[in-house]
């Protein structure tokens, strides 16, 4: 089991502008197998979710960051840190007004090479049944589509001081509920996630300059597949895991690739957090209007795709056999 230690807790408010109710703590079973379920799905919801942002704590003296110091340092249990969270919601959200109901899933996760402290927003959802007698009946389920907001600090990188030990989930659907959840992170951002992602990228197009033309596709294909697994795991990724692949490859280049990264990077990082749209945009060229829509691998592009930047039109040879017959059935109605 990777769970340390696991306390859910209720965190409610019944109606606009009522009182705020914080529940009873119940300290989980980490041996029973449904706690570790429920964790690792609400887990790799979290990682996998794109809009998440990575930084640190905008102050050592903020609350939120002396009570972690205090965990870290093994002056307090996981029990405490609960109940001061829970004093600490109750003070930001004092002054929002909507109701909600969350279950909030603190957890104290231990693996090989990491430590972790997760603080996940878990929500109901209303589902009805037939009982017995064929009468429709309401009852209360976990809602796994939803991940309102949430929290991951990684405690070896916070003993560091890193820039990016704390990772943040904002669900921005609610205004009021949204900033008061992020005052009670104490949440600076600490890295550009696309920025240092297509600085990378551009890393890539110049180590395949010296490459023979028929092989730059497949290597930038085992690069960007690498990138975009790792983004789906939630995971980082690591350059010298890309330069171990790129050897299996046939050709061999001049330079090691992970020496190469890091001799073309602004800032040396062993391991980049990807940006998915940066990634996405980088295999596949795409665009829409009202009228239109095109997407193209950029394989193609330069190759039976042309630009012409004056004109501002483009030039595609070789067109999918579908959009041929439909381009063909339609010229055959008009005539």
């Amino acid at each position: 089991m990777t769970i340390e230690h696991a306390v859910l807790t209720e965190f409610s408010r019944e109606e606009s502008a009522g009182t705020l109710k914080l529940g009873e703590a119940f300290v989980q079973d980490t041996s029973n197998d449904s706690i570790n379920e429920l964790f690792n799905t609400f887990k790799l919801s979290y990682l996998k979710r794109s809009s998440k942002t990575y930084g640190h704590f905008a102050a050592e003296d903020h609350v939120f960051a002396q009570l972690i110091n205090r965990f870290n340092g093994k002056q307090i249990s996981l029990d405490d840190v609960n109940t001061e969270i829970g004093s600490m919601l109750k003070t930001f959200f004092e002054d929002t007004q909507d109701s909600f109901e969350f279950k909030l899933l603190l957890t104290h996760e231990i693996l090989e090479d990491q430590e972790n402290l997760y603080l996940l927003f878990l929500a109901n959802k209303s589902v009805e049944y037939f009982d017995e007698q064929l009468n429709v009946q309401s009852i209360e389920v976990i809602d796994f589509s939803k991940l309102p907001f949430g929290l991951k600090i990684d405690l070896e990188l916070f003993a560091k001081n890193d820039t990016k030990y704390m990772s943040v989930l904002n669900t921005r659907g609610n205004k009021e509920l949204s900033e008061a959840f992020m005052n009670f992170t104490g949440f600076v951002e600490g890295i550009d996630v696309k920025a240092q992602t297509e600085e990378f990228l551009k890393i890539v197009d110049s180590f395949s300059k010296e490459m023979p033309k028929d092989e730059v596709s497949e290597y930038r294909n085992t690069v960007v597949d690498y990138c975009m697994e790792q983004d789906s795991l939630g995971e980082e990724i690591s350059i010298k895991e890309i330069g171990a692949q790129l050897k299996e490859l046939p050709f061999e280049p001049s330079e090691d690739f992970s020496a190469f990264v890091a001799r073309q990077q602004q800032k040396p990082q062993d391991h980049i957090v990807p940006h998915r749209a940066s990634l996405k945009r980088y295999v596949r060229f795409f665009g829409r209007d009202k009228k239109m829509s095109i997407s193209f691998d950029s394989d193609r592009f330069g190759q039976d795709i042309q630009y012409d930047e004056q004109n501002q039109s483009l030039t595609i040879n070789e067109l999918p056999q579908s959009l041929q017959k439909q381009i063909k059935q339609y010229l055959d109605k008009a005539e």
